[in-house]
């Protein structure tokens, strides 16, 4: 073969006649848990891997940071058949959701006609009670004498 083939090419076609099917996975490589799996993190924010099996990748390199790539990258071939068998593992752990807004009494959510009134009576023998709620409700204009009305999405 000639000198001038890359290493991944001299690594991965044994045969020029043969063409491998192969996939290409790229990410970061860490610790499975499992001395015969290494994971691949398919995002720096490491909530999506893959768990591979060593004896399936067929080559693997290392891209080093660079001005394309900040954090450096791995490369991994495997056969395409073999990856379809992978399990994609996500992560939310940490993730940042929205947090809803509070609505006011007497505020539909955004995007709806209504919601629910939600009554608390604090007065003797005290009780909860729900119902639509509608725009000319005097009980979601500020709540009752002796309780709170809240409006809530539905």
């Amino acid at each position: 073969m000639a000198n001038n083939v890359p290493e991944f090419v001299a690594k991965l076609v044994e045969d020029p006649a043969k063409q491998p099917d192969l996939t290409l996975l790229n990410g970061y490589l860490g610790s499975s848990g499992d001395d015969n799996v290494v994971r691949i993190y398919r995002s720096s924010l490491l909530n999506v891997w893959l768990d591979i099996p060593i004896e399936q990748i067929k080559f693997r390199m290392t891209i080093e940071p660079n001005p394309t790539s900040p954090l450096g990258e791995h490369l991994v071939w495997m056969l395409r058949e073999q990856a379809d068998d992978l399990e994609l593992h996500t992560s939310v752990v940490g993730a940042s959701r929205p947090t809803p807004r509070p609505q006011l009494a007497g505020q539909p959510r955004p995007g709806t006609a209504s919601g629910t009134v939600v009554n608390i009576n604090l007065g003797e023998g005290g009780a909860v009670s729900t119902r639509p709620a509608s725009n000319d409700d005097p009980a979601t204009g500020g709540g009752k004498k002796h309780g709170v009305t809240q409006l809530y999405p539905p």
